[in-house]
């Protein structure tokens, strides 16, 4: 068995206190609920200004798309998908759940377009372009 030197074992009896009692240092020894509702809160205040950003990285997205050719394709489609996979992770942190799968579902098709020749390449910007239509 592990033996704890006395300066680990204070530690570990105060974490262990502090759990009891529900309070951290590090949120100002509020309880974990409480730092989860002001959490929460301060999410909700920042919904608007995601908005404005989301409709800012599609705009960005269209624009790339409607330019992609096959000269071009594979940097501009890295930036999409970053951009895409941006939306996806910050549409779940805002509890836009459809969003966030829609967004990782627009990456997955667009991994096809990374591999493609000319035949595939129209195929799939095809493609990518009726989902991102109906979806975005």
């Amino acid at each position: 068995m592990y033996k704890m030197t006395p300066k680990l074992q204070k530690q570990y009896e105060e974490l262990i206190l502090n759990m009891q009692k529900k309070t951290f240092q590090s949120g100002g020894g509020k309880p974990p609920a409480m730092l989860i509702e002001s959490a929460n809160k301060n999410k909700e205040s920042l919904k608007d200004e995601y908005f404005q950003l989301l409709s800012v990285e599609i705009e960005k997205i269209k624009k790339l798309y409607n330019a992609l050719n096959e000269d071009n394709y594979k940097d501009d489609l890295r930036i999409i998908y970053n951009l895409l996979h941006e939306i996806r992770g910050q549409a779940g942190t805002f509890d836009y759940i459809l969003l966030s799968h829609v967004a990782n579902e627009a990456c997955i098709l667009l991994t096809t377009l990374f591999k493609g020749g000319s035949q595939k390449f129209e195929v799939s910007k095809h493609l990518f372009g009726i989902f991102f239509d109906h979806c975005f």
